[in-house]
């Protein structure tokens, strides 16, 4: 069963077929392998206007997961992962593959936002922000193109919610938010 995160559709991937053209489309693209074993092969794709990473299930030859996004400048995050939506399925052994992609995002561009749609959506990125603040990441929400850093005054998914209550109901459905290398929690820069 595919789990679908950002989008309103899952990019048709919970088709098998429309999967492997999908999985058939990338592996023929020139793509950089992040990891391989026998199981999987975990590769990035970039054009000039759009990036994707995808993990491909060698035993049953489909993808598990897949992952798009644009690279823009948006200062004071820098360089920035925006219009990032992903689609993945539940597949045992590989639950860690989110970490490993998050990982290699920030070794290559200094920020991510994300406009998550449903409430799956918004709990898998306020997951991530949370594994970003312990890591020592700035994380936050947007206000049109500035940052609002999360502030350590109460626990993130209340003060979310917080932010939540006092923008009113399409507010919170329209709120975009970050992960940031570009600044620490307490506001200083960190070197890319």
């Amino acid at each position: 069963m595919p789990f679908l995160h950002t989008m309103p559709n899952d990019f048709g991937l919970g088709d098998r077929f429309t999967n492997r053209e999908h999985l058939e489309r990338l592996l023929a693209t020139p793509c950089k392998v992040i990891h391989q074993d026998d199981t999987v092969l975990l590769a990035v794709t970039a054009s000039q206007d759009r990036h994707e990473v995808f993990m491909y299930r060698k035993d049953e030859h489909s993808l598990t997961y897949y992952l798009t996004y644009k690279v823009e400048q948006i200062e004071p995050l820098r360089v920035v992962a925006t219009e990032v939506a992903l689609w993945r399925r539940s597949a045992p052994g590989l639950e860690r593959s989110t970490g490993r992609i998050f990982d290699y995002l920030f070794k290559r561009i200094d920020s991510v936002v994300s406009a998550p749609t449903g409430f799956e959506g918004e709990r898998f990125w306020i997951d991530r922000m949370a594994e970003g603040h312990a890591k020592g990441l700035a994380v936050g929400v947007m206000d049109g193109d500035s940052p609002i850093p999360y502030d350590d005054s109460r626990h993130l998914l209340d003060w979310v919610q917080a932010l939540d209550a006092s923008g009113g109901k399409d507010q919170s459905k329209r709120r975009r938010y970050f992960i940031s290398r570009a600044a620490t929690k307490s506001g200083s820069r960190n070197s890319p």
